[in-house]
C-alpha cells in the first residue's frame, strides 16, 4: 500500500490491494486414545468449536451430550478444553434361558470375549460370546447360543409292585413332570414328580394301599371228622379254587379218642380288593384244643387260602377258637 494525495477528497490516502486472509486450522491439543471420539474436531479453524465424546465402547460419568467437554481452536493452531474420563463399557447378561449358563460372561467388558456353557442338567457345546457395539450405541453380547439338550432323570425313580407298571416316568428329563400311579391291585391318588437339574426325581411319591376287607368265618371239628367252611375276601384267583363240598384226604383218629364236637371260629383280615372265595374240606383231629392252639396249623390254613388267592400269605391271618364241646359215649 502507499500513502498518497487524493485530490477528489482532497485528503492523504492508502491505496492498494487488500490481501485475502483466512482462519489457520488447529492440529494440536486434542486428547488422543481409541477411548475417545473427536471426529467433530476435524478440519476445525481459528475460532471454531466442537465437542469431544468417548468413543463407542466407552462411557463417562462427567460426559455431557449436550453442552460438556467443548474444545476451542485458539490463533497458535491449538485446542483448549477439558477431556472426558472415559472407561470400558461392560456387557450384562439379559434373557438367557434356563439351558445356558451364563455365569462367566456376567460384566464383562467391551471387547473381551467369554463362554456360554450349558446349565447343569443339560448337555451340548459351549459357544463363544464377545461383548461389542450393539446398533443402539451401547455394548452388547455377541455370538451363537449352545445348543444344549436336557439330560433324562437317572435317579429316586419311583419302584415297586404298588406303583404302575408302565412307569410314566421312563424318558422324562430335566423340566418335565411325570405322573405317578398305583399299579393294580392297589389303590391311592396320583402325584406328580418333577425332573430336577441334578438328574433326580423331587417330590411326594403316591400312597398306594393294597385295599382292605376282613371277614369272619365259623369252623367246626370234632375229634373223628369235622367239616370246616372258610371265607375269605381276596383278590380274585387266577386258577379256580376248590368248591364247596370237596372232600380231602382224611386221616384216622386213635384208637380210644372221643367223638366229642368241637365249634372254632376263624377270622381272616386279608388287604386286598373285594373278592370272595368259598369252600370247604374235611379233616379228622385228635385233640380240638390243641388243634386250635397249634401255630402249625394256623399257618398251614393261612398258606392254603393265599395259594388259592394268589396272594403273599402275609396277608391272610388266621385266628382258631374254641367255642363248645360236646361229649358222647
Amino acid at each position: 500500500h502507499q500513502c498518497g494525495w487524493n485530490a477528489s477528497t482532497s485528503a492523504v490516502e492508502l491505496t492498494g490491494v487488500l490481501p485475502q486472509c483466512s482462519p489457520v486450522k488447529c492440529d494440536f491439543g486434542l486428547p488422543v486414545g481409541i477411548v475417545y471420539n473427536t471426529s467433530g474436531c476435524a478440519g476445525l479453524a481459528y475460532g471454531g468449536t466442537c465437542q469431544v465424546a468417548c468413543a463407542s465402547g466407552y462411557k463417562s460419568s462427567t460426559y455431557q451430550a449436550a453442552t460438556g467437554n467443548m474444545f476451542t481452536c485458539g490463533a497458535s493452531k491449538t485446542f483448549n478444553g477439558t477431556a472426558p474420563a472415559c472407561s470400558l463399557q461392560a456387557c450384562e447378561v439379559q434373557g438367557q434361558p434356563s439351558s445356558l449358563d451364563m455365569s462367566s460372561c456376567s460384566s464383562v467388558a467391551y471387547g473381551s470375549k467369554c463362554f456360554a456353557v450349558c446349565a447343569t442338567g443339560y448337555t451340548g457345546t459351549a459357544q463363544e460370546r464377545v461383548c461389542n457395539v450393539s446398533q443402539g450405541g451401547g455394548v452388547s453380547l455377541q455370538g451363537s447360543d449352545a445348543s444344549c439338550t436336557p439330560k433324562e432323570c437317572l435317579y429316586n425313580t419311583p419302584s415297586g409292585p404298588q406303583f404302575d407298571s408302565a412307569n410314566p416316568c421312563a424318558g422324562v428329563r430335566v423340566g418335565e413332570t411325570c405322573e405317578v400311579r398305583c399299579g393294580a391291585n392297589y389303590t391311592g391318588a396320583s402325584s406328580n414328580l418333577d425332573c430336577t437339574s441334578d438328574e433326580t426325581f423331587k417330590g411326594t411319591a403316591p400312597v398306594c394301599t393294597f385295599g382292605t376287607a376282613t371277614t369272619t368265618t365259623t369252623m367246626t371239628t370234632a375229634t373223628t371228622t369235622s367239616a370246616t367252611t372258610t371265607e375269605a375276601t381276596t383278590p380274585a384267583p387266577t386258577s379256580s379254587s376248590t368248591s364247596p363240598g370237596t372232600a380231602a384226604p382224611t386221616t384216622s383218629p386213635p384208637s380210644g379218642s372221643s367223638s366229642a364236637p368241637v365249634t372254632a371260629s376263624m377270622t381272616t383280615s386279608l388287604t386286598a380288593p373285594a373278592a370272595k372265595i368259598v369252600g370247604s374240606f374235611v379233616m379228622q383231629v385228635d385233640d380240638p384244643q390243641a388243634f386250635a392252639a397249634d401255630p402249625a396249623v394256623r399257618s398251614a390254613i393261612a398258606d392254603a387260602v393265599a395259594g388259592v388267592a394268589q396272594v403273599p400269605s402275609e396277608f391272610v391271618s388266621v385266628v382258631l377258637t374254641v367255642v363248645g364241646r360236646r361229649l358222647s359215649s
